[in-house]
């Protein structure tokens, strides 16, 4: 069961989060949690390329740059490619594709 519950400390209770009682950068953020969680599992430890498709529109500047610490750790051990038609992503490549 892959199901995910988050506890709200305002409400004193779990919550799903395919609800709207969170925002939709908090639920981003919990999905992309939940799924880099699960990389070194599925992978077997193997050090596979991360393809992630603009994980981050929703993220507001804090998050986003708190996100993006997390990426960089996870760089370390995966290549990650991030797809995205934003601008404030070009300062964390080391290598920038454009069309």
């Amino acid at each position: 069961d892959f199901s995910l519950q988050v506890f709200s400390p305002d409400k004193g209770d779990w919550i799903n989060p395919d609800t709207e009682e969170l925002s939709s950068g908090a639920r981003d953020q919990l999905y992309l949690a939940a799924r880099l969680a699960l990389v070194d599992l599925v992978t077997g430890g193997n050090s596979l390329p991360l393809i992630l498709d603009d994980p981050l529109v929703h993220f507001d500047p804090f998050r986003r740059e708190n996100t993006r610490n997390l990426l960089k750790e996870v760089s370390k051990k995966h290549q990650v490619i991030l797809l995205s038609c934003h601008g404030y992503y070009d300062d964390w490549a080391d290598q920038i594709i454009s069309f």
